[in-house]
């Protein structure tokens, strides 16, 4: 096929551990075509992390499939994806975008805890925001490629004999994608369009492209981006793909305004995604659609493109439109930066050339009339020509005073952003750890005290059961600020309610049976039998224990036991039974009340707030009696459990 004027051909390459997509179509175009497809098994250890090591193998193997299809050109854009490519959403001051380098360079080590001169930066611009009462923002997508990354792709084209038109990311290649195919759709339905957006609010659409390594997500707002995630898993793991598209959306839904009305979800590549299709239909609540052969068109191909052809050549195909223009020498890159190649290529540039060079010559012309009537002037002009020099001067000096006065705000306004950090502390933690202790405490539970430290805290309570007691031990296990020490349980809690008199204890002595002319089978079959009889006993025993059994386990443990645990179980139950059956008058009788002192330690951090005021650079100053003060905090209270524990969160 003949090459059109004015839009060079590139070959647009995506390398992933097990297939690689190659396009040949035109670069930087306003109308994008695509002349040829295709795809071949890349190399076994081609890739490590995104960084090409077997670089002759695959070059060997492009070459091959390029003279198949007697593929000429010799200009190459790479599509790269790593997991070591480091993605972050920040809101930055709305300042010129020629500033935005410079303030990206200023904050990058706050961005990303990594060493920055090896990577290098690029940034998208996702939305303008502007609040009541803040000043206008830019809520920008801030990448780190690492260097070593991108000079393996200059090793690879060199390789292939090519020249490395362009490096993109691969997120950046299927967003471009989808713009274009979104520019197509409103230019064709825009008045549709546009009163179903007066009516019904923007569309909200996830586009979302499953793949052996990620799973790509765009969600677009009408036709513009507003979310971009990579969840690294493979596509067969269906169930996790829903979990992780589900909590991407909470995430986005719960920082907007609100739940949009209109809200669909597009599955984009060749492979059969029916049970994804059911499972997201089914969490979501919202439709589930492929995408249609009708979006192939936008990008009119030599052999015709399906939809599903298009969802897996998105990002080759975006990074051919318009890369964001990575290089090694580059410190930040922007999504409008193009190199001195990548204007030569463009497709202005080439269809508008010989316009230029008439423009040329006719300026040429210009000059050299001006300096023919300028050398006819006389030394009035001369004295004019040095009062403009003395202007300037004073103009420059005043923006070097404006620029200085700039510097000393901003390092001011740098000062006070660390101080803000510094006040913000994981210490509000704490009250979530106790609003979760006050739901899960059955309704007898009465907190006798909490104490706190930097690393957990422990807790004592009372409660009227062993039934009650046992579910609060299950309860502490499952709690999610804090993670229970076990150890501290088999010895920290005990009755603290009445007890027998010693006629009692004696009674229970004397009435105790002698089971050593019982059978094995009898002595099983009795144990059965009080586990059934006295329920409570069984909930004691578990309690002590620390576990929970059903009915069928514990008769299969009994059932395992010898001769001599059975008689010394039937021994230990005997003064238990003979309590309840017995009725003895005591001196008092009040409810029996079981005490458990349980320790935790925190699942988040706790720092004292006097660490982060003396890091800030403030002081404070504490009574004698304020700084004497414990952290421990006490308090003995009466009445219902559920007043118990409010009263202990306050």
């Amino acid at each position: 096929m003949d090459i059109t004027v004015g839009t060079p051909h590139v070959l647009g390459v995506e390398i992933n551990e097990y297939r690689t997509r190659v396009v040949e179509m035109n670069y930087r175009s306003k109308a994008p075509r695509v002349y040829q497809f295709f795809d071949f098994e890349t190399p076994t250890g081609t890739l490590e992390e995104g960084l090409i090591v077997q670089v002759e193998d695959f070059a060997d193997r492009l070459r091959v499939q390029l003279a198949d299809r007697k593929i000429r050109t010799r200009r190459m854009v790479l599509s790269i994806m790593s997991g070591r490519i480091l993605e972050r959403e920040v809101l930055v001051p709305q300042v010129k975008q020629s500033r935005l380098k410079d303030l990206l360079r200023l904050n990058a080590s706050d961005y990303f805890p990594v060493n920055v001169s090896e990577y290098v930066l690029s940034y998208d611009i996702l939305e303008r925001v502007e609040e009541a009462g803040h000043r206008k923002q830019y809520r920008l997508v801030v990448r780190a490629v690492p260097q070593d990354i991108l000079r393996s792709c200059n090793e690879l084209a060199v390789a292939c004999g090519m020249q490395l038109v362009q490096v993109d990311y691969a997120m950046n290649g299927m967003l471009q994608t989808l713009l274009a195919m979104e520019k197509s759709e409103a230019s064709s339905h825009s008045r549709k369009k546009k009163r179903a957006e007066e009516e019904e609010g923007p569309e909200l659409k996830l586009y979302l492209q499953p793949g052996e390594e990620y799973t790509r997500l765009i969600l677009m707002k009408s036709t513009q981006p507003v979310l971009q995630r990579v969840v690294q898993h493979p596509a067969e793991e269906e169930q996790e793909i829903v979990r992780s598209v589900s909590r991407i959306l909470d995430f986005y839904l719960n920082r907007s305004a609100g739940r949009e009305e209109s809200f669909s979800v597009v599955l984009m590549g060749m492979e059969e995604y029916d049970y994804l299709q059911l499972l997201l239909q089914e969490r979501l609540g919202a439709e589930v659609t492929m995408l249609q052969t009708e979006d192939a068109r936008t990008f009119p191909a030599g052999a015709r493109m399906t939809g599903a052809e298009l969802g897996d050549y998105a990002a080759v195909i975006g990074s051919c439109i318009h890369p964001l223009g990575l290089r090694v020498k580059s410190e930040v890159s922007g999504g409008n930066e193009f190199s001195p190649l990548e204007f030569l290529l463009s497709d202005a540039v080439q269809t508008s050339f010989a316009m230029m060079l008439v423009a040329v010559g006719v300026i040429c012309g210009m000059m050299g009339a001006y300096y023919m009537v300028a050398s006819l002037r006389d030394y009035s002009d001369y004295e004019e020509a040095i009062l403009d020099q003395a202007s300037q001067v004073a103009e420059l000096n005043r923006r070097r005073t404006a620029k200085e006065e700039y510097e000393t705000a901003y390092a001011e306004y740098k000062s006070m952003l660390e101080i803000g950090d510094y006040m913000n502390t994981a210490n509000d933690y704490v009250v979530e750890f106790i609003e979760e202790l006050e739901s899960i405490l059955p309704s007898d539970a009465e907190v006798t005290s909490i104490s706190f430290s930097e690393s957990g805290a422990a807790v004592e309570l009372q409660v009227t059961s062993w039934s009650s007691l046992a579910f609060t031990i299950i309860q502490f296990r499952d709690m999610e600020t804090a993670t229970l020490m076990e150890d501290s349980l088999p010895t920290s809690y005990m009755d603290t309610g009445s007890s027998t008199t010693e006629t009692t204890e004696s009674t229970a002595e004397s009435s105790a049976t002698d089971y050593s002319s019982w059978t094995v089978q009898q002595l099983r079959e009795e144990c059965i039998n009080r586990m059934e009889t006295y329920p409570e006993l069984l909930e004691l025993v578990m309690a002590q224990n620390g576990v929970s059994m059903t009915t069928q386990e514990l008769t299969d443990y009994v059932n395992a036991q010898d001769r001599s645990n059975l008689i010394l179980a039937l021994q230990q139950s005997d003064s238990y039974i003979t309590s309840q059956e017995t009725e003895v008058e005591t001196d008092t009788t009040p409810e029996h009340l079981y005490t458990l002192t349980a320790q935790f330690s925190y699942n988040f951090d706790v720092l004292p707030i006097t660490q982060y005021i003396e890091g800030g650079g403030l002081s404070f100053e504490l009574g004698d009696e304020e700084a004497s003060e414990e952290t421990t905090e006490e308090t003995d209270e009466e009445g219902s459990g559920e007043d118990a524990g409010e009263e202990a969160a306050e």
